[in-house]
């Protein structure tokens, strides 16, 4: 949350959640460590240091996090936020960390806490008239496709070229580019469920006053815990083409030529580039 060469990602925002307004210190205190493994039980607060290792693991060199959070659900994450914001402890969230090439599931600084979501992996909700999902942060493009296949549904599942393990709210938050209609992840979001640093809560989506979903588009505001999606449709027929661009000088005409297919059927294609 997670959460961009960095082939690690699948981070909320590309700032970790500050917890408090002060510098964090530079070792946990203990008493920190003990409330949260009350929260969430020995296991699920990982401080050895082969953990922080492994959460540290990048393509390139990065800051190993003092310890690794994995709640269960929002109430869980809810507690360990308010835990981090008493003691001044900055956090850095993450949904499955597999959403290869968004930024980074490893911490930015030494000086924080790694709140990784991937076991709130729960669909909450499935409209099939309108088209709608409700996803926690660890549900991947796979176990969504799964989800609709087993419910005959016949809308179309998103996919990605970051694989079936990849979290879906993740993708969308960090502005992912998806496959077919789903090129624009980030414009199917309708609601949010965010946690802030203080452990209140927040909803975005339709409804009076200004929208709030874009403060947490690749940002950390706060800790999205739940998201609603459009789905589209799924066609009847598709047809996959490839091309290839021989010289460098002939671009500006292919860019053209896909910027009036594109208005000539808008939706019903998807045209994309890549070097």
């Amino acid at each position: 949350m997670t959460m961009t060469g960095n082939p690690d990602a699948a981070r909320q925002g590309t700032t970790p959640v500050d917890a408090s307004a002060g510098q964090p210190a530079t070792e946990l205190p203990s008493a920190v460590v003990a409330a949260w493994r009350r929260v969430l039980g020995e296991a699920h607060v990982l401080t050895a240091p082969e953990d922080r290792a492994t959460a540290g693991q990048c393509t390139f060199p990065a800051p190993l996090p003092q310890a690794v959070l994995c709640p269960a659900d929002a109430g869980q994450t809810r507690d360990c936020l308010r835990i981090a914001h008493r003691h001044g402890v900055r956090v850095h969230p993450v949904s499955t960390g597999r959403n290869w090439g968004y930024g980074s599931g490893c911490p930015p600084d030494e000086r924080t806490v790694v709140l990784r979501l991937a076991r709130l992996d729960r669909i909450l909700g499935h409209d099939e008239q309108l088209g709608l999902v409700t996803v926690e942060p660890g549900v991947t493009f796979g176990q969504l496709a799964e989800a609709l296949g087993q419910r005959s549904s016949q809308l179309l599942p998103p996919s990605t070229g970051a694989g079936p393990s990849t979290s879906v709210l993740a993708n969308a938050l960090q502005r992912g580019l998806g496959r077919g209609p789903y090129q624009d992840m980030a414009s199917h979001l309708r609601r949010l469920e965010v946690v802030r640093p203080d452990g209140g809560r927040l909803s975005t989506g339709p409804g009076p006053g200004p929208g709030l979903t874009g403060l947490f588009l690749q940002g950390g505001p706060g800790v999205v815990v739940a998201a609603e999606l459009w789905l589209h449709p799924r066609p009847r027929v598709t047809r996959s083409v490839v091309f290839r661009v021989p010289d460098g000088r002939l671009l500006p005409g292919v860019v053209d030529a896909a910027r009036r297919l594109l208005q000539r059927a808008p939706g019903g294609v998807a045209v994309s580039l890549w070097n």
